[in-house]
């Protein structure tokens, strides 16, 4: 049952970062963690899928944990 919670999450993460203004881009990168890159304004998660799902899962929390940081500090830095 593990595998299955595993999956939730990462579905769950991958629905945060599109709620969070990302767009989401799976592919075979060859074993690469997952990245947040932004493309003509754009931010674009890239997710390899070569990934196990443990992999994916704690790559995306780190990715959904930067960005609300940075988020939360150009909230901060624009309210002073």
């Amino acid at each position: 049952m593990e595998g299955q919670d595993i999956i939730i999450r990462v579905d769950a993460m991958k629905k945060e970062l599109q709620e969070l203004g990302c767009e989401i881009r799976e592919d075979w990168l060859g074993g690469k963690d997952c990245t947040l890159c932004e493309i003509r304004g754009k931010r674009i998660v890239f997710i390899d899928l070569e990934s196990s799902p443990q992999e994916l899962s704690a790559s995306l929390a780190r990715l959904v944990a930067e960005l609300k940081a940075t988020l939360i500090g150009q909230a901060a830095s624009t309210d002073v």
